[in-house]
């Protein structure tokens, strides 16, 4: 499973992380990735900006990628967008209403920068352990195949249904524009329109013990 990340608009998201935690660098919010319930993906930070050095102390799963000069982040992501193979097995992670737009287009999934945020701190407060990528080889079709008895288009089936099971289990509120079309005459709330419905400053409530564990984790301590 992949996700792809408008970094700036999540970085500069404010109403979630406390004011000691806005304004995180790359690193930070690597690290916090890290600690929670997105270390089991691929994560690639979309930045804007010419290509700079990788942080040092980003966590090796993560990547980053640059606009370069005269083009936007947002730009960069909707081509990767258009591009994908396995869009379905994608997340965009962005407040953006075009990149958005894009998603739901290629029928990926996707959550707003607040709600991705979100999602670290909860799992922080509930002690979520993150369960890290396997670091070996994964098992080949063909072994499968030879265990199972079962063909490659099988198993591809088979590894697409549990991959998606697996993006829905990072996601809050599946029942999302991307998986659910509306019914004829009648208009869906996006996630981003549902969160915007709700009173940021109660969500953004978590105990200090949270916040200043948060604050620890970006600050590489």
């Amino acid at each position: 499973m992949r996700v792809l990340i408008d970094a700036w608009n999540v970085l500069h998201q404010e109403g979630v992380l406390p004011p000691g935690l806005a304004g995180i660098d790359l690193e930070g919010l690597g690290r916090l990735m890290q600690a929670t319930r997105w270390q089991r993906v691929h994560a690639t930070l979309a930045c804007d900006g010419i290509p700079k050095p990788r942080p040092e102390d980003l966590p090796g799963a993560i990547h980053v990628i640059w606009s370069g000069a005269g083009r936007e982040a947002d730009d960069v992501i909707e081509g990767l967008i258009r591009r994908s193979t396995t869009p379905r097995r994608l997340i965009v992670v962005s407040s953006d209403r075009r990149l958005q737009k894009a998603a739901r287009r290629r029928r990926c999934k996707w959550l707003s920068s607040e709600d991705f945020l979100r999602t670290i701190l909860e799992d922080l407060a509930s002690g979520v352990e993150a369960t890290p990528l396997p670091s070996g080889p994964p098992e080949s079709a063909e072994a499968w195949v030879g265990h199972f008895g079962l063909s490659k288009d099988e198993i591809a089936a088979i590894e697409a249904e549990t991959e998606a099971a697996d993006l829905d289990s990072l996601i809050p509120g599946q029942e999302t524009s991307s998986q659910r079309p509306p019914e004829p005459g009648h208009s869906q709330p996006s996630p981003a329109d549902s969160a915007a419905s709700q009173p940021t400053g109660e969500h953004a409530k978590f105990p200090e013990s949270v916040l200043e564990q948060a604050r620890r984790i970006a600050g590489g301590q």
